[in-house]
């Protein structure tokens, strides 16, 4: 049975209410546990292997210059950072305006009603207050003016509402009392958002990005009050626990600008029954960061160096990697002259995003390659600013490869790449002073790339399409093979439910699993309806 990575958990349906007990699980009346039973096994019947929880929604970030994203770059905002991991099925709007302050988007939050959905759950998420200050406003005011706000957007029916505090800023021209009115807007905030709010995302308490002067650090802030795309992740990473604690759990940043623990999906277990989670029901995240890693999409990302007086051009082959599948190949039409600093790029200067790590964080990758002679070759790994200076460029021994025969090359590192790395990229280059300098008609082969921001990369080739087992699902995060991919494995021993059974005191780990399944499902589409449990 392929595991779904997102369950959604079982929440409290009133405002501001918290995660339900695994105690309340079983007060689950008879007439749902039937509809449960049904409903398992409706879809047993239409899919013997697949169950997948019903996941959809809406969620609007209304806000000024830095939910709009100002200072971030590839569009890397912190709404899009936060939610790129989730299903499909979930529709994201980014609706701030630069400029706005929270009186305007008091006025003009007609805009954020007409994207209210007719099914399934609806989170409005409002990030203003600061251009307020700027200008004069007290705390008092634009404490009053972002009740308002979201009191208005639960009457207007959405299910969820989310706050947040405000960050630091000392930009030239703004009010002479903003800091110390922010952190009286914060303190108020802090104090009564379950009054108006479902969730506080609490940026100005985050140690590193919340703190006065942190707009000076051109690491985290653009400008000295937009943040950088660094800065903007921060944010998503505290957006995030937010989500999860209004349903919205297993959802994640884009692996650029994950919070780092990037093994471990965090799951929202609280509600589950005993006996499911003694049977092992936890998940483990395996991620491939090259979001063409099989030159699927024509050659996308690989490009190649021809050496000193060479000429080579990169194409896509449709079939015979060492998996049956697509790769890249680079073909010189003119001779190269000398061999060093030539052969075959992935991601060449950061082109791929999917590839580009935060500073602290390790870097490995693996690959396979084939060329039409015998070579000497090495992999490297290219760590660049955002300018592409080179920070540091790590290679590793060269091998002799035997012309026409696919060998498999793995680059490990233990140590984090530096602080000034915003880029990086692999190098397949012919080893300098010992290879062949590329004759013409010679070619060289690339496929199935892996990277990892782990210090040992995963031998064990996957991306989004690779065919799921019992264990394991296989998930493209975004377009399938242009985007990173994932590789989520349950624990403990899952099997395909042929027979639903009903619930009992103890849970077997495949009843539990259906169960949560159907229920997150039933919830859902009951919650719709505007009926709750």
């Amino acid at each position: 049975m392929a595991i779904d990575p997102n369950p959604l958990v079982w929440a409290n349906d009133s405002p501001g209410g918290t995660a339900t007990s695994a105690a309340n699980f079983n007060r689950i009346t008879a007439e749902v546990q039937s509809e449960i039973r049904d409903h398992i096994a409706a879809q047993a019947a239409a899919d013997s292997v697949t169950y997948a929880v019903l996941r959809a929604g809406t969620i609007v970030f209304d806000g000024d210059s830095i939910t709009a994203g100002n200072g971030s770059t590839d569009g890397q905002t912190y709404p899009h950072q936060a939610t790129m991991g989730l299903d499909a099925r979930f529709r994201v709007f980014n609706v701030g305006i630069g400029g706005q302050s929270a009186t305007q988007m008091f006025t003009t939050d007609t805009d954020v009603d007409a994207l209210l959905p007719s099914s399934g759950i609806g989170i409005s998420c409002g990030f203003a207050g600061t251009n307020d200050l700027a200008n004069g406003a007290t705390a008092a005011a634009v404490y009053a003016t972002l009740v308002n706000y979201f009191t208005e957007r639960r009457a207007a029916g959405w299910d969820r509402t989310v706050a947040f505090t405000l960050t630091p800023r000392s930009a030239s021209g703004i009010n002479a009392n903003f800091e110390t009115r922010r952190l009286e807007l914060n303190a108020l905030l802090r104090a009564n958002w379950p009054t108006f709010a479902d969730a506080l995302v609490d940026v100005a308490a985050h140690p590193v990005m919340g703190v006065p002067g942190a707009d000076q650090d051109p690491a985290l802030y653009a400008d000295g009050t937009h943040p950088t795309n660094y800065g903007y992740s921060l944010i998503a990473s505290l957006v995030l626990p937010a989500l999860a604690s209004l349903g919205v759990v297993g959802s994640h940043a884009h692996p650029d600008y994950a919070t780092r623990a990037d093994m471990s999906l965090k799951v929202d277990t609280s509600d589950l029954p005993a006996a499911m989670l003694a049977a092992g029901f936890m998940q483990a995240v395996r991620k491939n960061r090259a979001s063409n890693p099989h030159a699927a999409t024509a050659a996308t990302y690989y490009t190649a160096n021809a050496g000193t007086a060479g000429t080579v051009a990169v194409t896509q082959v449709a079939s015979g990697a060492p998996d049956g599948g697509a790769f890249a190949r680079a073909t010189w039409s003119v001779s190269a002259t000398s061999s060093g600093l030539s052969g075959m790029i992935y991601g060449g200067y950061g082109t791929d995003l999917g590839m580009n790590p935060i500073p602290g964080e390790y870097f490995s990758a693996g690959l396979w390659v084939r060329c039409s002679i015998a070579q000497r070759v090495t992999l490297g790994i290219q760590h660049l600013t955002t300018t592409s200076q080179v920070v540091e460029s790590v290679f590793t021994p060269s091998v002799i490869l035997a012309a026409g025969v696919w060998t498999y090359l793995e680059h490990n590192r233990a140590t984090p790449v530096l602080a000034t790395t915003a880029r990086s990229h692999l190098l397949v280059y012919s080893a300098s002073g010992t290879g062949t300098p590329w004759p013409a008609g010679t070619t060289l082969d690339v496929a199935q790339v892996m990277a990892s921001n782990l210090p040992a990369v995963d031998a064990d080739y996957f991306d989004g399409s690779t065919t799921d087992t019992t264990e394991t699902n296989y998930l493209w995060m975004g377009t399938a093979n242009a985007s990173t991919s994932r590789a989520v494995t349950a624990g403990g021993s899952v099997a395909a439910i042929a027979t639903p059974t009903a619930p009992s005191a103890t849970y077997t780990q495949a009843e539990a699993v259906a169960m949560k399944t159907a229920v997150d499902a039933i919830r859902l589409a009951l919650i719709a309806s505007g009926i709750t449990l």
